[in-house]
């Protein structure tokens, strides 16, 4: 356990120091869980627990900071838009954190570290202690990794500046795997995953969440801004902070900004009068807005991409520079303004005292717009091509100028340049101009030459209301898949007019278009939405009906509880089931009363969906009556009781289940084994031990896999003693257990363990020695990609992958031949996490095998080792006459995240692009995942070399580049084709 005493100055300074500024620590932001996996190995389960099954992946809502903690136990990766809130959750959490060490509560000591600041891990935990004068060594920081006395809250993987320090940060990250880690990143393709499993995305407030926080920002101005704003709330302000400045522009202005650039622009030009400064000169005054935009122009044009953080001395000297010929004394006013700047507005000090940064991302892109703007009419095309609209870090810059530029001409010069880059970036800043020059922007998307479903995702990215009429046309396109990017697309935009067509959806007779609808009114989430999807509950189709209900828990809009909770009536299960957990989403006062009284309902299945639905809300009334629902008559109830306790995973249900470990029917007894091991409190070993002795062996099976969670050496002598159980089930659970704790003392007893005569322990055995991770264990699980039983040589290829052990090379290829599909495609999947060069030219030929599973981890397997012959094997599976091939090829390249390969990877995009053209739509996504992670869009641009006046010399066309005008893009000359990066023209 930490010593609290040493670290005592250091928790009270981060309860003094860290402040939240614009979310409330309660708002619930919604999260998506990307991928879980299963926490029990179903063996033997009763008829009960057959009733629900357990779903590989599925969707959670959690308030920003319950989602965190309920996965946090792991590595967490927490990914969001810029402003949504994801340093703050991170800071939120280590006050909290801070707070619970120094009353004892907890023995972790949290950590928060900036990876913008450019330093190894060890020297940023270093410099976190040291700033608070606690010096501790390389060593002693080591020691606390080792003893599990940190929790690492990392902040930025996105803004790593070096492949170098990412690489580092990957092995720092293996190295201490069982240390609880949460990272945060701006966008899961930029830096990549770090191949973190748990993966948290942050999502726009919906229009309840907005409605709140303004009305509990502004009490008197908040329900006349929400009365001018009415739909178009989350067209600006998806993000806390964006909400943030709508507030405080409104509370001084009483004006609504047309778009987000004149957001900033208003926010910026009141900032004084926001914050109430009066203390700086009138010349700062009268020069501050420029000098702040020309810094972070600066900032931007980093020659390593966008630099967030500057050294405090280099900043000095861009502001002289600025300020030569200009002020009196530029010397002296640039240092005493920077320091004004920095005391006053929106620069501050980075965690690094020697660095300054901006006080978030969005401002400095704003302010780099602003300069930007002010230089547009002197940049030629090839250099705006080149510079800019080809730099993915200066694509929101460049969105938010268009939305401030008055002129038009300029605006859809910058457009036409943009389309001619990329497709996509093109099509997201025709929707970005002003509204009265979008007539044309997005006439230019729809005259693309392009198939009609990449025309009508273009369309959707622009979020025009231009764009509503064509798409209202392609929800009849006789192509389905046309028709549901069309819908998705009208969500997207999210105007009246997308609404409009929307309703009219609802009474189309296809019942696959009206679900279409019903999905894409999910995504406007207005309340006039909200009372479409209350009607389209009663949908005559069951499928509608269930995406209803999943539309209205994406909104959580209290506005539908009385409607669900008629639904909680249905005579279809998956419906009253999703019902139940939408109420349990919403968790208004109101849906968690109507749940609770539905526990006393005379139908079974709506007193189990109750239940379900009450173990998504994680407070003291839904625990309380759960705990009640314990004393129900009915064991199916009971069950249902348990299992929600479980989910919620609260201290406050501990006697209660425990208590429950006594009950007459064993699948009750179970489940509470089970729900305790979920609530993980030392203080319940014991009873879990005794559980063990339970005359039923799935009771005693949940009572190991319990201890299993918990992974306390406590357990080991237990958990030993029932491998010799005469039930398999027990044999197996307790096997897995052990692996739980990894406790190098019971490699020895597992090894044993392996001569079991029944698989299933075997098995079991095979996946603990793979969780341990020992070299001493390599050699028994290679003999057992031998064993006669297919799942014993299944879990043995997962573990050898696990270990991603070199030497295992040579023992799993030959699996990819086995005889069991199951072994062959975990044996391809091993051999990727290998990453073994050895392993290519097998992997290749799996590609073509007649097994789905199969080719399609042989396509993850190569992208994962990243050699150039892998690169190309999987760009030819892009030509595959199998959709599966091709779907798994795609995906693999977008996953490729070797830096040495990125040029490599880069040279592919016009081809991906032709692909699309060619009515692929499977390389869609690779080339928007390659893109991220090469920070630009168009391979042949990025290799152009500028001719030394091209800054000045608008006659420089980017004509000469593409032998071909703009105008030769769209359909009306059908000579020239596009691919995305580049127009060729052809030849008749």
């Amino acid at each position: 356990m930490a010593d609290t005493g040493l670290f005592r100055a250091y928790l009270e300074a981060i309860c003094s120091n860290y402040t939240e500024s614009y979310v409330q620590t309660d708002a619930e932001i919604t999260l998506r869980l990307h991928a879980q996996t299963s926490p029990e190995k179903n063996l033997q389960q009763g008829a009960l627990h057959n009733r629900v099954a357990e779903r590989a992946e599925k969707v959670e809502r959690w308030p920003v900071l319950d989602g965190i903690y309920k996965y946090a136990s792991d590595h967490v990766l927490l990914s969001g838009k810029p402003g949504s809130g994801k340093s703050t959750a991170l800071r939120q959490l280590l006050c909290q954190e801070a707070r619970r060490a120094l009353r004892g509560v907890v023995s972790t000591i949290p950590v928060l570290v900036e990876l913008r600041a450019g330093k190894p891990m060890m020297d940023a935990i270093q410099e976190v202690f040291r700033r608070q004068r606690l010096k501790l060594s390389h060593e002693q920081i080591d020691e606390l990794l080792w003893d599990g006395q940190l929790l690492l809250l990392i902040d930025g993987v996105n803004e790593i500046v070096s492949d170098h320090l990412l690489l580092q940060l990957e092995e720092f990250r293996a190295n201490n795997a069982s240390i609880p880690m949460i990272f945060t990143t701006r966008d899961l393709g930029v830096r990549g995953d770090l191949g973190i499993r748990k993966k948290l995305e942050m999502q726009p407030l919906t229009p309840p969440q907005m409605r709140e926080f303004v009305l509990a920002y502004l009490p008197v101005q908040g329900a006349d801004l929400l009365k001018q704003l009415q739909d178009r709330l989350r067209d600006l302000c998806e993000t806390p902070l964006l909400l943030k400045l709508l507030c405080d522009v409104f509370a001084e202005t009483q004006q609504i900004p047309s778009n987000q650039g004149e957001l900033f622009r208003r926010f910026d030009q009141d900032y004084a009068r926001f914050k109430r400064i009066e203390s700086i000169s009138a010349e700062l005054q009268r020069w501050k807005t420029e000098l702040l935009q020309y810094l972070a122009f600066r900032m931007m044009q980093d020659t390593t991409g966008i630099r967030l953080q500057m050294d405090w001395t280099a900043a000095e000297v861009i502001l002289e520079e600025w300020l030569q010929g200009r002020v009196d004394a530029p010397a002296d006013k640039a240092k005493r303004w920077l320091e004004d700047l920095l005391e006053h507005h929106l620069l501050q000090v980075a965690a690094d005292p020697m660095q300054i940064e901006f006080h978030h991302q969005l401002f400095q892109e704003y302010y780099a717009a602003e300069y930007l703007l002010r230089q547009l009419d002197k940049l030629d095309d090839l250099t705006l091509q080149k510079r800019y609209l080809n730099s993915l870090d200066w694509t929101e810059s460049l969105a938010l100028m268009l939305g401030i530029l008055d002129n038009e001409a300029e605006a859809l010069r910058v457009v036409k340049l943009a389309l001619e880059v990329d497709l996509m970036l093109g099509a997201r800043l025709a929707g970005e101009v002003k509204l009265p020059f979008q007539q044309q922007t997005i006439r230019w998307v729809i005259e693309l030459d392009v198939p009609e479903w990449l025309k009508i995702e273009l369309l959707g990215r622009t979020r025009s209301e231009q764009a509503v009429s064509y798409l209202a046309q392609a929800l009849n396109h006789e192509a389905t898949s046309v028709r549901g990017k069309a819908a998705k697309a009208l969500g997207r935009i999210a105007s009246p007019e997308a609404l409009a067509v929307l309703i009219q959806v609802l009474s189309y007779d296809n019942w696959c278009v009206r679900e279409n609808g019903v999905k894409a009114l999910g995504q406007i989430a207005s309340p006039q939405a909200v009372e479409i999807l209350i009607y389209a509950l009663t949908d005559e189709n069951r499928n509608v009906q269930i995406s209803a209900v999943d539309a209205i828990g994406q909104i959580a809009s209290p506005q539908a509880v009385e409607a669900l909770i008629q639904t909680l009536n249905s005579e279809d299960s998956s419906i009253r089931g999703k019902a139940a957990k939408t109420l349990g989403q919403i968790a208004s006062p109101q849906a968690v009363e109507a749940l609770i009284q539905a526990l006393n309902n005379k139908n079974r299945y709506v007193q189990m969906s109750a239940t379900e639905g009450l173990g998504q809300i994680a407070s003291p009334q839904a625990v309380e009556a759960l705990i009640q629902a314990l004393t129900d008559k009915d064991s199916v109830v009971q069950w249902f009781a348990v299992n929600a306790l479980g989910e919620i995973a609260s201290p406050q249900a501990i006697p209660a289940l425990i208590q429950a470990l006594n009950n007459g029917e064993s699948d009750v007894r179970s489940s509470a084994a089970e729900a305790l091991g979920k609530i993980a409190s030392p203080q319940i070993i014991p009873v879990l031990i005794q559980a063990l002795n339970d005359e039923d062996s799935d009771v005693q099976s949940r009572a190991a896999w319990a201890l299993g969670q918990i992974a306390s050496p406590q357990a080991i002598p237990a958990l030993i003693q029932a491998l010799n159980d005469e039930d398999w089930p027990v044999r197996s659970s307790a096997a897995e257990a052990l692996g739980k704790i990894a406790s190098p003392q019971i490699i020895p007893v597992l090894i044993q363990a392996l001569n079991d005569e029944d698989s299933f322990v075997r098995s079991s055995v095979v996946e603990s020695l793979g969780e341990i991770a020992s070299p001493q264990t390599i050699s028994v699980l290679i003999q057992a990609l031998n064993d006669e039983d297919s799942s014993v040589r299944r879990s043995a290829a997962e573990a050898l992958g696990q270990i991603a052990a070199p030497q295992a090379v040579e023992a799993l290829i030959p699996a990819l031949n086995d005889e069991d599909s199951s072994v062959r495609w975990r044996a391809a999947s091993a051999l990727g996490q290998i990453a073994s060069p050895q392993a290519i030219e097998a992997l290749i030929l799996a590609l073509n095998h007649k097994d789905f599973p199969v080719q399609r981890s042989a396509a993850e397997a190569l992208g994962k080792i990243g050699f150039p012959q892998a690169i190309e094997a999987l760009i030819q599976s892009l030509n595959h006459k199998d959709f599966s091939i091709r779907t798994n090829a795609a995906k693999a390249l977008s996953q490729i995240a070797a830096p040495q390969l990125l040029a490599q990877l880069a040279q592919l995009l016009a081809q991906l692009w032709q692909l699309c053209r060619s009515g692929n739509q499977e390389a869609f996504d690779a080339i928007s995942a390659i893109q991220e992670r090469c920070r630009f869009y168009n391979y042949e641009i990025e290799q152009m070399v500028l001719p030394a006046n091209s800054a000045t010399d608008r006659a420089a066309s980017v004509i000469n580049i593409y032998d071909g005008k703009f105008g030769d893009i769209v359909a009306g000359d059908k000579s020239v084709k596009i691919e995305g990066n580049y127009i060729e023209k052809q030849e008749n």
